[in-house]
């Protein structure tokens, strides 16, 4: 028992022991953010492992039809903060701006990551919506990684997404630094 510890530290953590088998054998990745990993897992780039990939668009506010009736959650990047569950949309829009392709449909079940400015903060989307530019969604394939744990293992990679966008007047992470990410 440490000194530090409270008899009850100590016994939550003798507990666990041994409750979770780990890794025997581990390996170099070559990935510097990564470093080593289990022998039996498996890296794979974003776009490999993606249902596919889409980039929000902002619908023209010259069109009424598009924000007439507040169907559709639309979200931006102030949507995404710290929380894993998507925040409160920016705005609402029509069916009519998904129908007429003015603004893509973002499936629920899928994860949303900033692209422009603030780069890439991660959220899970939990239903059905639409996003600007500034947002790319991810629909992972199933029988490669499930979207909720994409979601929790990419929010740990926040801060590399940062540093992966190069900054002018405004970062941008572009579509190749997401397609290319291993993980």
């Amino acid at each position: 028992m440490r000194q530090e510890d409270s008899l009850e530290q100590y016994e939550r953590r003798e507990s666990n022991i041994g409750r979770f088998d780990s890794y025997t054998e581990y390996e170099e990745t070559g990935i510097q953010y990564l470093e080593r990993i289990p022998a039996d897992l498996n890296i794979v780039q974003l776009k490999r492992a993606c249902k596919y990939i889409k980039t929000g668009s902002t619908p023209s506010t010259s069109k009424d039809e598009y924000y007439e009736n507040e169907e559709v959650p639309w979200y931006g990047p102030e949507s995404i903060s710290e929380d894993l569950i998507v925040g409160n949309p920016s705005k609402w829009i029509s069916k009519t701006a998904l129908e007429k392709g003015a603004a893509p449909r973002f499936e629920d079940d899928s994860v949303l990551i900033t692209i422009i400015g603030n780069v890439g903060k991660v959220a899970y989307l939990d239903k059905e919506g639409s996003a600007n530019q500034q947002i790319r969604q991810l629909k992972f394939d199933p029988e490669i990684l499930d979207n909720k744990y994409a979601t929790y293992q990419l929010k740990a990679f926040e801060p590399i997404f940062d540093s992966l966008a190069p900054v002018t007047t405004l970062p941008i992470l572009g579509k190749k630094a997401i397609d290319y990410f291993e993980m």
